[in-house]
């Protein structure tokens, strides 16, 4: 897959590997709250009734700061507006009451890939030898599976002395691979980390750009955005048909929803395998 017709911004063809993975909900239905709160809940992941605030309670007519005011019809009337504002926050906090549970499922539910213990691996895209592949892209394969197919991924590469390349992998990708793999039960190979730092055999992109200003935030940064760079570099992507946010709801989605979320995932893993080349790393 090419961005370009230029031919030295075609996929490279280099034994190295770039990967990116992508995930989504550990549940199925992802976006159902039922499924949601039958898998979270037990995790002591819940929602929190405290978090609307306290009930206003009932109103108090001495509660009512009077002043000085001496006029009985005045008295009357500033205590009758406290008494519409009181009955006003009741109104508001019921219907938080009504709302707040669902509304924290939903945030719930739409943060939910960005944590190995609410989220799961949909699927790893990988560059190698001028091709992008992409596992599970033809058809459901379980979570196990693919985390099994990474891992001897991993191994051969490592046996071969080729680089695992990626975007941000030591703080979200490798991670989340390791967490779900001993969620899962699947035995993750010795060596992927040297002490508190990924092995040699890992290159992260990210860390090339390091802590420098980022002038998309206006401040330091580390987590600037791959497709930033791409722009950047003068490689940018096709124009994407769908958020990152959203792959998990077109991947589990229909058949044509499911090829817009693989191409998706096919321009990640090529922007990043055209930066890996800029910056000399393939």
């Amino acid at each position: 897959m090419n961005f370009f017709d230029d031919d030295s911004l075609r996929l490279p063809v280099s034994t190295h590997i770039v990967f990116d993975i992508e995930t989504g909900p550990a549940w199925h239905p992802g976006d159902s709250v039922e499924a949601a709160k039958a898998y979270c809940q037990p995790l002591g992941i819940d929602y929190d009734p405290a978090s609307i605030g306290p009930h206003p309670g009932e109103f108090d007519p001495f509660s009512v700061k009077l002043g000085k005011l001496k006029d009985p019809e005045k008295r009357e009337a500033k205590i009758k507006d406290a008494r519409e504002n009181h009955a006003s926050l009741i109104s508001l906090h019921e219907a938080k009451a009504i709302g707040g549970e669902q509304s924290s499922w939903e945030s719930i539910i739409d943060n939910a890939a960005l944590s190995p213990i609410t989220g799961s691996v949909l699927a790893i895209g990988f560059s190698q030898h001028g091709s992008c592949t992409i596992v599970n892209a033809a058809a459901d394969t379980d979570e196990s599976t693919i985390l099994k197919l990474w891992w001897r991924a991993f191994e051969l590469a490592r046996g071969e002395s080729q680089k695992l390349i990626g975007w941000n992998i030591a703080n979200f990708d490798i991670p989340f691979l390791v967490w779900r793999s001993a969620a899962m039960g699947v035995e993750i190979p010795r060596g992927v980390y040297r002490g508190k730092w990924l092995s040699d055999s890992f290159v992260d992109l990210m860390d090339r750009w390091g802590r420098m200003y980022d002038p998309w935030k206006g401040q330091q940064s580390g987590s600037v955005q791959a497709k930033r760079i791409a722009r950047f570099l003068g490689c940018s992507r096709p124009a994407d048909e769908i958020e990152g946010k959203d792959f998990w709801r077109h991947f589990l989605g229909s058949e044509s929803e499911r090829s817009i979320a693989i191409r998706y995932l096919e321009n990640d893993v090529t922007e990043e395998t055209i930066i890996a080349k800029r910056l000399g790393v393939i």
